[in-house]
């Protein structure tokens, strides 16, 4: 994949390069050429702001979303933490007055300058990540829903305010839901599907699907406890969707 600002912010996270130097009884820090810290988050800012554009206009496949998961991975572990607060870093290297130092050389004034840029790196790594959860968290299955876009998001809408899908983390709200049901079945992701149910009342049925559905698998109940012969080609499409669906809940519960 060609990610030019997505590997250059990337790679600017995983070095620190510090340079300290004393004007006065005050230290100046120099972290990776940036000479104050208010330069360097105006850099970390404009660079998230560039990567969400590139990636917007990128259409990623499921292997390429993992590789990028996979540098942010390594680029997080380089991050040394302790009790949640960022304390080094594996790839720091520290120089000062021609000589190169280790944390533990520093004093007091140094490490908390140190500490600060550190912080503000980290913050980028996670608002890195974070934009990239938001963008590809959503999993793609090995299925596909056969029927239209809008039946699944009137059987998904059904499960929802019948209060049989429950959360276990992440965001609980009916869009990202629905987002994430739409993805597992490799369908386009719609930004607010929420918006596109709509439709469903402007219908003289709003349930008809789920009305279809319920018809379809009685019928197959009773073809099958009556032992018709060929019962059990009726409604196997049917059957075969709604078991594999209520298997997907019970994951999500």
């Amino acid at each position: 994949i060609l990610l030019t600002k997505f590997e250059k912010f990337l790679a600017d996270l995983m070095h620190v390069d510090v340079f300290f130097i004393y004007s006065g009884a005050q230290p100046v820090c120099r972290f990776n050429q940036f000479r104050s810290r208010k330069k360097y988050l105006e850099y970390c800012n404009l660079s998230l702001e560039g990567v969400w554009r590139e990636l917007h206009k990128k259409e990623l496949s499921v292997d390429e979303q993992r590789y990028l998961f996979i540098r942010l991975e390594e680029a997080g572990g380089l991050f040394v933490l302790d009790a949640g607060k960022v304390v080094s870093h594996r790839y720091l290297l520290i120089s000062c007055a021609g000589k190169f130092m280790s944390v533990d050389d520093l004093d007091e004034p140094c490490y908390r300058l140190l500490e600060a840029y550190l912080e503000i790196q980290h913050a980028a790594w996670s608002g890195l990540l974070h934009l990239c959860r938001e963008l590809y968290s959503y999993c793609r299955g090995s299925y596909v829903w056969k029927k239209d876009t809008l039946s699944l998001l009137e059987l998904g809408d059904a499960l929802w305010t019948q209060g049989i899908i429950g959360n276990i983390g992440g965001e609980s709200t009916k869009k990202a839901y629905l987002r994430q049901l739409l993805s597992f079945f490799n369908l386009p992701d719609l930004h607010d599907p929420c918006h596109r149910l709509g439709e469903l009342g402007k219908r003289s049925v709003p349930h008809a699907f789920l009305q279809q559905l319920s018809a379809e698998y009685g019928h197959y109940w009773a073809d099958k406890e009556s032992g018709l012969s060929g019962a059990g080609m009726i409604g196997k499409g049917f059957l075969s969707s709604i078991l594999f669906f209520v298997g997907f809940v019970v994951l999500l519960c």
